[in-house]
Order: C-alpha cells, then sequence, then structure tokens
C-alpha cells in the first residue's frame, strides 16, 4: 500500500542452500531496508546490502563469501514515498545466488494478484513484475525451486 511502513517479506527457500548473493530488485525503492536471513525460521542474522549500478538493485555487501540460508525476511522500515499515495514500495525481483538465480523461471505462485502474474516475479524480464492486490497488508508469494 502507498506509505506503508514496517511491511515485511517472507521466502522460505524449502531447504538450506549455501549462497553467495541476495539481489533484491526494487520498481519503487524503499527508503529504508534491511534484509535478515536464517536456516532454521527463528535464529537471524542481517546481511547488510548496498546499491548497484543499476537503479533499485540491491545486493548483500560481502556478495561471493558463502553462507546458509533457507528463509529469508525483507524489512521494509520505511517505504516508497509517493505524496499522492497511489504508489508504494514494489519488487521485481528477488534473487538467491549460488552461482545463477535459482528463482528464475521456477513455478511461483500467491494469495494475492492484482493484475500482475506471480510468474512474473520470476521471469528474468526487466519489464515485468508481480504486484500484491491494492490495500492488500500482507501477501505471500511462493517459489517451488523444485519445479520447472
Amino acid at each position: 500500500p502507498a506509505l506503508q511502513d514496517q511491511m515485511e517479506i517472507w521466502v522460505d527457500l524449502q531447504k538450506v542452500y549455501l549462497a553467495r548473493d541476495v539481489e533484491i530488485w526494487f520498481g519503487f525503492r524503499p527508503q529504508r531496508v534491511a534484509l535478515w536471513i536464517s536456516t532454521d525460521g527463528a535464529t537471524e542474522v542481517e546481511k547488510l546490502l548496498t546499491s548497484t549500478d543499476v537503479y533499485g538493485l540491491l545486493h548483500c555487501q560481502d556478495a561471493g563469501f558463502a553462507f546458509p540460508i533457507r528463509y529469508l525476511r525483507v524489512w521494509i522500515r520505511k517505504g516508497f514515498v509517493d505524496e499522492e499515495r497511489v504508489w508504494g514500495t514494489t519488487i521485481r525481483d528477488i534473487a538467491v545466488l549460488l552461482f545463477r538465480n535459482l528463482a528464475r523461471n521456477r513455478t511461483a505462485t500467491t494469495d494475492s494478484i492484482w493484475a500482475y502474474a506471480p510468474t512474473w516475479a520470476v521471469d528474468g524480464d526487466t519489464g515485468t513484475q508481480w504486484v500484491s492486490r491494492f490495500g492488500q497488508r500482507q501477501a505471500r508469494l511462493t517459489i517451488d525451486l523444485g519445479a520447472p
């Protein structure tokens, strides 16, 4: 939602992977965001994010160094500010990278659709994105890494 703060996006990768980076590509980038990872869903470690040359694309400051991950939580502490209250923070892509994006072109489902298919979150096309239903405070996007 527009001007919404304190939002969380949870992703469960279904098993523990040894990743080298997490990339989050925002359409409308939040003002303050944090990334937390976990292997058990309870004990979390913050991964510091840094900007790239691509507008809206953030990735881990220590990219390239392997770390175990099953769960990730994107905490949007202060969202994108649209004074007209039309647009809120949007995510174009979330990538957990081993040596490639494991989520790219995988099966994606959601409990909230607003004319933007969940498969658009993982299709690799920079012109598409998944957006939850307008005004919904919580939405779940599930990406099955085991299915093509």
